[in-house]
């Protein structure tokens, strides 16, 4: 189901951008479609309105023209109508690691954020290498720390390195890439609070990753 939800979701968003370019209204309804058969399908469709909206603002002017907004109505207006079916017919019930536990929401956030970059890059086998080091981590939040201010110092200095060379892509280059970047922290971001990973969230997550490695990699 989530490898359909994520399909649905994804083709609903190429009919939403055909929806744009050309002013297709069968396009607009395709799109809404798509959206509701997406939720029908999977939890993960809660995403949709905020990628949708991040179509927006990345290639249409979201911004300069607040207008646009009104089209996303119907789609905002699934997430409460969702919630309420999801509730009156007890569809889920969450617990443990499928929870939200708000005093761990930053380490579980930062070590999601890690470990599915490192299942995108490295596939099931880096779950071999993350679980346990996720569990141990949990039992000494000072190493947490330490490892976190390290990734994070090597970021930063791969974007020193490559920050420039990133800027003077051409101008839609250096969107699409950014956009696929906030297409799967989007895609993620139900999810990154949990107590642990899960690849099928990752589904939806790797086409906005795939998008934004491949032109990535055009000017190493």
């Amino acid at each position: 189901s989530a490898t359909l939800s994520s399909l649905l979701i994804i083709f609903a968003a190429i009919f939403y951008i055909h929806f744009r370019n050309k002013k297709s209204i069968l396009s607009y309804l395709m799109t809404l479609i798509l959206g509701i058969l997406a939720f029908l399908t999977y939890e993960i469709a809660v995403v949709i309105p905020f990628l949708l909206i991040l179509i927006d603002i990345t290639f249409f002017k979201l911004i300069k023209n607040p207008k646009m907004l009104l089209t996303h109505i119907p789609f905002i207006a699934l997430l409460p109508l969702y919630y309420l079916i999801r509730n009156l017919t007890h569809t889920f019930s969450g617990g443990g690691d499928y929870s939200y536990n708000y005093l761990n929401i930053i380490p579980n956030t930062l070590g999601n954020l890690f470990g599915y970059a490192g299942l995108f890059l490295f596939g099931h086998g880096f779950l071999t290498i993350y679980d346990p080091l996720r569990a141990s981590l949990r039992e000494n939040m000072p190493l947490f720390v330490i490892i976190t201010i390290l990734i994070l110092t090597i970021l930063i200095l791969i974007l020193r390195v490559y920050g420039k060379k990133l800027l003077k892509i051409h101008n839609n280059n250096t969107k699409v890439i950014l956009f696929g970047i906030l297409f799967a922290v989007i895609s993620l971001l139900p999810y990154l609070p949990l107590g642990n990973i899960a690849p099928r969230y990752l589904y939806l997550a790797s086409a906005g990753l795939c998008i934004s490695l491949v032109l990535s990699l055009s000017f190493i």
